[in-house]
Formats: C-alpha cells, structure tokens, sequence
C-alpha cells in the first residue's frame, strides 16, 4: 500500500500524470505566477461503505487556457467532476478486509498542483468462517472460587502465540476462558470434552467460558477488540468447533482439527528441581497428615493426599506429599490409601486406579513433591525440593507403625529414595466436610 503521507511531503510541484493506455493530456500554459490552494482537509477518510467526495481549492491570478486537472493511483476512486472551485469524485465500497489508501493529484496548469489523500477503513464481514487456524492455550489450574471446576485458557491464531495474548505474527486472535467440572488429564494439559457456553455474569461455572478473559483481537495499526455476546465452544475427539457473536454484531465461526494440546509457540518443558545429585532419606518417627478429597479430578477415582514431616512441632525440616488414586468404591475408610503406586503415565489412558500423580507439570500444590521446610513455611527455592515425576510408591501397616517406602526420580532425572516410619497417623481430614472434621482411626 502506498505511504500516501510521505507523498503528501514529497509532492509540492507536480505536472499532470496520465495512464500509459490513454493519450497525454494537451500541453497546459504555465502557472508560476498563480495561486492554486487547496481549501479541503488534506487527508479524506471514508467507512468501507466509501460515499461522494469533494476537494474545494481557489486559483488567484489565474491564466487563460490553464485547466484544473486530477489524476488518482486507484481504480477505486472514480466520477471527476471539476468545477471553477471544487472537484467531486466516488469512493467505491470495500471489500478488502483491511485499511486502504489512495493520492489523488491536482494540478493546475503546467506549474501548480496539491495532494489529497484518501483513508478507508477495513471491510468488515458479517459472518466469519475459519476452517484453518492453529490452537494454543494453557491449562490455568483448578479455580479458587468454584472448589470443583478447571479452568483452561484456548486461543486460535493464523500463526501462533508466544503467550497468552502476545502474538509477533498472527494477525488476529480468538481466546476463550473456559470452565470445566472434567479434567483432561493429570499429564497431558488439554481442554475436556464437552459444550461449553458464555457466562456473561462471569460467575465461572460448569460448562462455560467467562465473558472475562474471552474476546476476539485483530492486531495491527487497524487494530481493535472485541468481547462475545454469545457463544459455544464444542469439544469432541474430532476437533472443536466454535459459534460465536461479537458485540459488533459479527457472528464468527471456527472448525478446528488437529492435536489439543494446549502449549504455546517455542514454549519450552522446564524443569522445578533443585536437586543436582541423587537423593536419599530415611528416618523413624515422622509425623504423617492425610488428606481424603473423594473424586476430586472428576476422573471415576478418589484422590487422596499423604504426607509426612520431619519434624512436626516445629514443622521443619524435609516435606513429601503423595497425591494417589484409588478406587472410589473403597470411599472414606481407614487404611483405604495402603498398597503400591506407580506413577500415572499418558499410556494407561483413562485406567487412574492406584497410581500417584506425578508433580512434573503442575506443581506442588496439586501434585506429588518434595520441599524442605522451615517454621512451617514452604521454601521451593532450597535444596532439595523437587516433583516427583515417576517411579514407586508403597504405603503398608504393621500394627500400628506406618511405613512409607518411595523409589521414584526427579523431573531431572535424579534419584529420589527412601523409607520413612510413624507411629500411627497424626491427622486425618475429611476435605469434602467444611469444617475438615478429624476421623478417629
């Protein structure tokens, strides 16, 4: 597109242009000694629905035979009609989907002339289909306000995003702030399967996207936002299809196929551990705190979280916590968390039954870890301190000594091994109950 305002800077004393296939115009008398002024705005803007024009100039000390002349760079700019003081002409609707802009020259005779530019704004359709666009997004946790529902981030682009909304080459964005009761999976992040519809009241309920955080973006100089005034976003084994309507009164629709994992462009896997060597503990008399949160995941299997402390009256010292799962049909029993379990791996689909999950991806505070600690506070920056990304771990009884064996490796790939012992369970919490009431076994 030309740079029509550094013509407006160039162009001062211009003779009169002609298309190649049309004859030179007659040779014009000179104009030196005459004003020709140019009375309009020197840049015209026009909607995409384009409208009649006028340029409005005067000529003092005019000459006789000169003529006022002007010549446009576009087809799109047409129907000159000259007069003594004023040039009427048409700007023809858009339907490019983007900013044009045009230099209409007038001249005056042999020595005189002035610029006019023309700006039209983008066309803008009605109803938007996209049949290829590319998915990113990220999986946000679990929200602190609704207790039992997940919240996914999912973007679509042309080219990708580097972020959540930073985007260096995609000219528009679709992003979606979904709510979801299902997790996908403890591994791989990626939206459930389900329907989901706008929340307008953003309350982040089941089965919708907030109309906070959701909107459409077009990037550029051009560019603008936009929010949804409806929509449903549909996701299968297939793909995911969305039907939405933009406050501009636009109604967007998206075909998506292909992989939904959720990641961004050039995002790279990171690893949390602080650990630079293989790592062993063992010891008697530990405190151990368990935590039983029923079908927390949505998944078919109750979730339960143990964990042990070093040293409990001053809650210092190394910290474990294993989330496991297990059948649900054993429900809040005692002793229903003793047995063996490995790391949940993508290759055992949707068969969660006793496994823990590992703390790779999402961190301590829903997964499996290790932190040092120090008056009762956390501190991840210390060594060691480190996700529990695969291997094994054995929770057995005899008489009243628990015994919790764990031979797993960091997210590094270091060694992470021990056998702990307590005498009998210090707390045991109910989470589903409000009051998080102990339970005497």
């Amino acid at each position: 597109m030309k740079k029509l305002f550094t013509l407006l800077t160039l162009l001062t004393v211009t003779a009169v242009a002609c298309n190649e296939d049309n004859e030179r115009p007659l040779a014009q008398p000179d104009t030196s000694q005459s004003t020709f002024t140019l009375l309009s705005e020197s840049v015209l803007e026009y909607d995409a629905e384009g409208g009649h024009g006028k340029i409005q100039y005067t000529i003092e000390n005019p000459v006789e035979g000169a003529l006022v002349l002007p010549t446009v760079d576009v087809d799109w700019v047409t129907d000159f009609y000259v007069t003594s003081s004023e040039i009427s002409f048409y700007v023809e609707a858009s339907t490019v989907e983007e900013p044009r802009e045009a230099t209409i020259i007038v001249a005056y005779g042999q020595s005189k002339s002035f610029v006019v530019g023309i700006r039209q704004k983008a066309y803008v359709p009605s109803e938007v289909t996209l049949n290829d666009c590319l998915l990113n997004g990220s999986f946000e946790g679990r929200d602190t306000v609704a207790g039992t529902i997940f919240n996914y981030v999912i973007s679509f682009t042309d080219n990708g995003l580097k972020g959540a909304d930073d985007s260096q080459t995609s000219s528009y964005l679709y992003r979606f702030n979904i709510y979801s009761e299902r997790l996908h999976g403890l591994v791989e992040d990626a939206v459930p399967n389900g329907e989901y519809s706008l929340d307008v009241r953003n309350h982040g309920k089941k089965d919708s996207f907030m109309a906070d955080g959701s909107f459409y973006k077009l990037f550029g100089e051009e560019g603008y936002t936009v929010e949804f005034t409806s929509g449903t976003v549909t996701v299968t084994d297939d793909g995911i299809h969305v039907v939405a309507e933009t406050e501009d009164g636009r109604t967007h629709e998206i075909n998506y196929t292909g992989s939904k994992k959720l990641s961004y462009v050039d995002a790279v896997e990171k690893t949390h551990s602080t650990l630079t060597d293989n790592f062993s503990f063992d010891k008697d008399n530990v405190y151990i705190r368990c935590y039983y949160y029923g079908d927390y995941y949505g998944l078919g299997y109750d979730n339960w979280s143990i964990s042990f402390i070093e040293d409990n009256s001053s809650f210092s010292g190394l910290y474990i916590v294993f989330n496991i799962l297990i059948d649900k049909s054993l429900g809040y029993v005692p002793d229903a968390f003793l047995g063996e379990y490995p790391a949940y791996t993508l290759d055992r689909g949707t068969n969660y039954a006793s496994t823990f999950i590992p703390g790779t991806r999402r961190g301590y505070s829903s997964y499996s870890w290790l932190v040092e600690c120090k008056n009762g506070l956390f501190d991840y920056s210390l060594e060691p301190s480190s996700p529990l990304a695969s291997g094994v771990i054995r929770f057995t009884k005899e008489d009243n000594t628990y015994t919790i064996e764990y031979d797993c490796k960091d997210d590094k790939g270091f060694d992470i091994k021990g056998t702990v012992r307590a005498n009998g369970i210090g707390e045991i919490y109910d989470v589903r109950d409000p009051e998080h009431p102990k339970s005497g076994f």
